[in-house]
C-alpha cells in the first residue's frame, strides 16, 4: 500500500513531467532562429526573405517579424500559421511591396499591425476588412504609398488609430477616409500635403468619430473650415505648415489660439 505522501509526491512528479512535455511542445512549434514563449514569438533581424514555413505556438498573442527582407505578404503565409489567439503583429522595416487582400483572412483577433517601413505602393481595398477587430495599424514610412485620387485608400469598420506620417503624400481626400468611419486618430505629419480635400460641398462624414489630427510638417496654406467644424475633434498639430487661413480665420504669427477655443470644440492646438 502506498502512503499518502507517496501519492501526493508521485502526483507532483507526473504533474512536473506534464509540464515538461508542454514546454518542450511549445518550442518545438517554434520555427528555426526564431525565440517563442507561449504568448510572444520573435523573429526579428535574421534577414529572412520570406516568413518561416514552421509554424509559431497556436497560443500566441504578440509577433514580431520586424527587420528583415521579406517582400511579400501572401494569401495563405499567416492563415497557415493557425494562431487564432494573435492580438499584435508587426512586419515593420522588411521590403513589403505585394499585399494579397486576403493575407489577413481568419486573424478574427488581430488588434494592431505594423507595416511601417515597408515599400507598400498600393492597397488592396479590402485587405482590412478581415480582421474584424483591427484598431491600430501603421502605414508610416511607405515613401512611395498611392493615394487614390477618388477612393478610399482602404476599409476597415473598426480600424481607430491610422498612422501615414513620411509616406511623401501631397494631397489627401475626405474620400480616401471614407470606409474607415470608426476613425479617431489620424497621424499625416511629415507629407508634402498641400491640399485637405472634402466632399459634397464640404461633407466630412466620414470623420465624424475623428479626436486627434496631427497634420504637422507639410505644406498646408489653409485648413478647411469643415475639419474645424468637426464635433469630436480635440488635439490639433498643425506645427511646420505655410498656413495662411485656418477655417475662416486668418492664420499668422500673431495668431490667438483661445479663438479657436472659443469657436470650435478643439481643446489642444499645436502650432
Amino acid at each position: 500500500m502506498y502512503s499518502s505522501s507517496n501519492v501526493v509526491f508521485l502526483l507532483n512528479i507526473l504533474v512536473l513531467i506534464f509540464l515538461v512535455k508542454a514546454v518542450i511542445s511549445v518550442k518545438g512549434h517554434c520555427p528555426a532562429r526564431c525565440v517563442c514563449s507561449t504568448i510572444e514569438g520573435s523573429c526579428v533581424e535574421l534577414s529572412l526573405t520570406k516568413f518561416p514555413e514552421e509554424r509559431f505556438p497556436g497560443s500566441l498573442m504578440k509577433l514580431d517579424i520586424s527587420r528583415n527582407l521579406i517582400s511579400e505578404l501572401g494569401e495563405y503565409t499567416i492563415r497557415y500559421w493557425m494562431i487564432v489567439s494573435l492580438r499584435k503583429l508587426n512586419l515593420s522595416n522588411n521590403a513589403i511591396n505585394r499585399i494579397n487582400e486576403q493575407s489577413l483572412m481568419g486573424q478574427s483577433g488581430l488588434k494592431e499591425l505594423d507595416l511601417s517601413g515597408n515599400e507598400i505602393t498600393t492597397i488592396p481595398p479590402k485587405t482590412f476588412v478581415y480582421p474584424p477587430h483591427l484598431q491600430w495599424l501603421s502605414l508610416a514610412n511607405n515613401g512611395e504609398l498611392e493615394m487614390p485620387e477618388d477612393a478610399p485608400l482602404l476599409e476597415s469598420s473598426s480600424l481607430k488609430v491610422l498612422h501615414l506620417e513620411h509616406c511623401n503624400i501631397d494631397r489627401i481626400s475626405v474620400i480616401n477616409l471614407q470606409k474607415v468611419m470608426e476613425l479617431e486618430e489620424l497621424y499625416i505629419s511629415h507629407n508634402r500635403i498641400e491640399v485637405i480635400a472634402t466632399e459634397n460641398e464640404g461633407e466630412t462624414s466620414a470623420l465624424k468619430n475623428l479626436k486627434v489630427l496631427d497634420v504637422s510638417h507639410n505644406q498646408l496654406q489653409e485648413l478647411p473650415p469643415e475639419i474645424l467644424a468637426l464635433l469630436s475633434l480635440e488635439t490639433l498639430v498643425l506645427r511646420k505648415n505655410k498656413l495662411k487661413v485656418l477655417g475662416e480665420m486668418k492664420y499668422s504669427g500673431e495668431f490667438c489660439e483661445k479663438d479657436l477655443y472659443a469657436e470650435t470644440h478643439i481643446k489642444t492646438v499645436s502650432s
